[in-house]
Protein backbone atom coordinates (compact mmCIF):
# COMPACT_ATOMS: atom_id res chain seq x y z
CA UNK A 1 0.00 0.00 0.00
CA UNK A 2 1.80 3.46 -1.42
CA UNK A 3 1.32 6.50 0.81
CA UNK A 4 -1.35 9.23 -0.22
CA UNK A 5 -2.68 12.40 1.61
CA UNK A 6 -5.82 11.78 2.80
CA UNK A 7 -7.51 14.57 0.96
CA UNK A 8 -6.09 17.28 -1.70
CA UNK A 9 -4.07 20.31 0.45
CA UNK A 10 -4.33 18.37 3.47
CA UNK A 11 -1.71 20.65 5.05
CA UNK A 12 -2.32 23.72 4.38
CA UNK A 13 -6.56 23.27 5.10
CA UNK A 14 -6.92 24.80 8.70
CA UNK A 15 -5.69 22.21 10.22
CA UNK A 16 -6.29 22.42 14.16
CA UNK A 17 -4.81 19.53 16.69
CA UNK A 18 -7.89 18.64 19.11
CA UNK A 19 -7.42 16.56 22.37
CA UNK A 20 -9.66 13.68 22.52
CA UNK A 21 -10.86 14.99 25.76
CA UNK A 22 -11.74 18.01 24.17
CA UNK A 23 -13.48 16.43 21.27
CA UNK A 24 -17.17 15.99 21.99
CA UNK A 25 -17.01 20.28 22.90
CA UNK A 26 -14.80 21.35 19.63
CA UNK A 27 -17.95 19.51 17.66
CA UNK A 28 -20.42 21.03 19.28
CA UNK A 29 -18.75 24.58 18.78
CA UNK A 30 -18.23 23.78 14.88
CA UNK A 31 -21.71 23.49 14.78
CA UNK A 32 -22.53 26.38 16.73
CA UNK A 33 -20.52 28.19 14.95
CA UNK A 34 -22.60 27.45 11.14
CA UNK A 35 -19.85 25.19 10.11
CA UNK A 36 -21.09 21.94 8.27
CA UNK A 37 -19.43 18.85 10.71
CA UNK A 38 -19.42 16.85 7.67
CA UNK A 39 -16.74 18.96 6.18
CA UNK A 40 -14.44 17.82 9.13
CA UNK A 41 -12.09 15.48 7.46
CA UNK A 42 -10.48 14.08 11.16
CA UNK A 43 -6.84 12.72 10.55
CA UNK A 44 -5.70 10.74 13.51
CA UNK A 45 -1.38 10.67 13.66
CA UNK A 46 0.78 8.37 15.25
CA UNK A 47 4.31 6.97 14.94
CA UNK A 48 2.88 3.33 14.42
CA UNK A 49 0.01 1.05 15.01
CA UNK A 50 0.90 -2.35 16.37
CA UNK A 51 -2.16 -4.19 17.59
CA UNK A 52 -4.48 -1.38 16.51
CA UNK A 53 -6.41 -1.17 19.34
CA UNK A 54 -5.71 1.63 20.35
CA UNK A 55 -6.16 3.98 17.24
CA UNK A 56 -9.36 2.28 16.95
CA UNK A 57 -10.49 3.34 20.12
CA UNK A 58 -9.76 7.24 19.29
CA UNK A 59 -11.81 6.21 15.67
CA UNK A 60 -14.66 4.66 17.82
CA UNK A 61 -14.71 8.07 20.18
CA UNK A 62 -14.75 10.15 17.29
CA UNK A 63 -17.32 7.99 15.66
CA UNK A 64 -19.43 8.03 19.22
CA UNK A 65 -19.92 11.73 19.44
CA UNK A 66 -20.01 12.45 15.60
CA UNK A 67 -23.09 10.39 16.11
CA UNK A 68 -24.25 12.04 19.35
CA UNK A 69 -24.59 15.20 17.43
CA UNK A 70 -26.32 13.55 14.20
CA UNK A 71 -23.22 14.10 11.66
CA UNK A 72 -21.12 11.26 9.95
CA UNK A 73 -17.56 11.45 10.26
CA UNK A 74 -14.56 10.48 7.97
CA UNK A 75 -11.47 9.60 9.91
CA UNK A 76 -8.40 9.08 8.33
CA UNK A 77 -5.09 7.43 10.31
CA UNK A 78 -2.21 8.30 9.09
CA UNK A 79 1.04 6.33 10.29
CA UNK A 80 4.58 5.08 8.56
CA UNK A 81 4.39 2.16 10.63
CA UNK A 82 1.30 -0.45 10.62
CA UNK A 83 0.68 -4.31 11.21
CA UNK A 84 -2.17 -6.37 9.28
CA UNK A 85 -3.89 -6.60 12.66
CA UNK A 86 -4.12 -3.42 12.94
CA UNK A 87 -5.53 -2.78 9.50
CA UNK A 88 -8.19 -5.38 10.57
CA UNK A 89 -9.28 -3.41 13.54
CA UNK A 90 -9.22 -0.16 11.82
CA UNK A 91 -11.88 -1.58 8.90
CA UNK A 92 -15.22 0.01 9.18
CA UNK A 93 -13.52 2.77 11.50
CA UNK A 94 -10.59 4.43 9.61
CA UNK A 95 -9.09 4.55 6.45
CA UNK A 96 -5.63 3.63 6.90
CA UNK A 97 -2.79 5.54 5.30
CA UNK A 98 0.62 3.92 5.90
CA UNK A 99 3.63 2.92 3.93
CA UNK A 100 5.59 0.26 6.30
CA UNK A 101 4.23 -2.98 6.89
CA UNK A 102 5.35 -4.28 10.36
CA UNK A 103 4.89 -8.24 9.61
CA UNK A 104 3.82 -9.95 13.64
CA UNK A 105 6.23 -13.39 14.71
CA UNK A 106 2.84 -15.01 13.35
CA UNK A 107 3.48 -14.01 9.86
CA UNK A 108 6.99 -14.35 9.96
CA UNK A 109 7.23 -17.97 11.80
CA UNK A 110 5.26 -21.04 10.37
CA UNK A 111 2.41 -22.46 12.28
CA UNK A 112 4.18 -25.41 13.69
CA UNK A 113 6.19 -23.73 15.74
CA UNK A 114 5.73 -22.81 19.05
CA UNK A 115 6.05 -19.39 19.93
CA UNK A 116 5.30 -17.39 23.52
CA UNK A 117 4.70 -14.53 21.33
CA UNK A 118 2.95 -13.18 18.16
CA UNK A 119 3.68 -8.89 18.23
CA UNK A 120 6.08 -7.40 16.11
CA UNK A 121 9.71 -6.92 16.40
CA UNK A 122 9.83 -3.25 15.64
CA UNK A 123 11.01 -1.19 17.70
CA UNK A 124 11.97 2.59 17.50
CA UNK A 125 14.81 4.55 18.74
CA UNK A 126 12.91 6.84 20.35
CA UNK A 127 10.17 4.30 21.98
CA UNK A 128 9.83 1.05 22.92
CA UNK A 129 6.91 -0.50 22.23
CA UNK A 130 4.79 -2.16 25.33
CA UNK A 131 4.41 -5.48 26.19
CA UNK A 132 1.26 -6.27 23.99
CA UNK A 133 3.14 -4.89 21.09
CA UNK A 134 6.89 -6.17 21.59
CA UNK A 135 8.09 -9.31 23.47
CA UNK A 136 8.41 -8.24 26.84
CA UNK A 137 11.70 -11.10 27.15
CA UNK A 138 13.25 -9.65 24.15
CA UNK A 139 12.71 -6.20 25.92
CA UNK A 140 14.08 -7.27 28.80
CA UNK A 141 17.38 -8.42 26.81
CA UNK A 142 16.31 -12.27 27.42
CA UNK A 143 17.69 -14.85 24.76
CA UNK A 144 16.23 -18.06 24.92
CA UNK A 145 18.01 -21.58 23.87
CA UNK A 146 16.74 -23.27 20.74
CA UNK A 147 13.81 -25.77 21.83
CA UNK A 148 14.99 -29.59 20.88
CA UNK A 149 12.53 -32.06 19.44
CA UNK A 150 10.61 -32.71 22.44
CA UNK A 151 10.07 -28.19 22.18
CA UNK A 152 12.07 -27.70 25.41
CA UNK A 153 15.03 -25.56 25.96
CA UNK A 154 18.32 -27.32 24.64
CA UNK A 155 20.72 -24.83 27.22
CA UNK A 156 20.01 -21.76 29.76
CA UNK A 157 18.23 -18.46 28.73
CA UNK A 158 21.32 -15.67 28.49
CA UNK A 159 20.44 -12.06 29.16
CA UNK A 160 21.52 -9.52 27.37
CA UNK A 161 21.06 -5.66 27.79
CA UNK A 162 21.12 -4.43 24.03
CA UNK A 163 17.83 -2.80 24.78
CA UNK A 164 17.47 0.54 26.67
CA UNK A 165 14.52 2.97 27.35
CA UNK A 166 14.15 6.32 26.31
CA UNK A 167 12.34 8.99 27.72
CA UNK A 168 9.57 10.09 25.48
CA UNK A 169 10.16 13.29 23.36
CA UNK A 170 6.39 13.96 23.66
CA UNK A 171 5.60 16.20 25.80
CA UNK A 172 2.54 15.04 28.19
CA UNK A 173 0.62 17.84 27.78
CA UNK A 174 -0.05 16.69 23.94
Amino acid sequence: MGFRLPYEGFPNSGTRIVKLENLNAFMLNEIQSGNDPNKIHWALVDDATYSGMQIQSHAVMVHYWATENSFEPIVDVVVPYHTNRAKKYLEGYANLYSINLMPSVDELVPPQKKRLFSGSLIIFQHKIADSQSFDHNIRRGWVFAPLDENGRMAGNPKKINFITENLSPYPDSL
